[in-house]
């Protein structure tokens, strides 16, 4: 059951924070390519990826107390 739980921990904090990365990434190559007008600092961007954590901590949350 602890392997189990730590899986429903693991999985939305992970992938919530490679999609956020993924996000940040495709967002500085439309800004480089001049595609969108938007400036962007690297303080924003950890903030985007830190608050997806969170996100993904309360995904984490939900599965485990509600679904499992």
């Amino acid at each position: 059951r602890s392997v189990k739980r730590r899986t429903y921990w693991t999985i939305p904090i992970l992938l919530a924070f490679v999609l956020g990365v993924i996000w940040e990434l495709f967002e500085e190559a439309v800004i480089r390519l001049q595609i969108v007008n938007f400036y962007n600092t690297f303080w924003n961007a950890v903030q985007d990826v830190y608050i997806d954590v969170l996100g993904g901590i309360v995904a984490g949350f939900f599965v485990d107390e509600v679904v499992a």
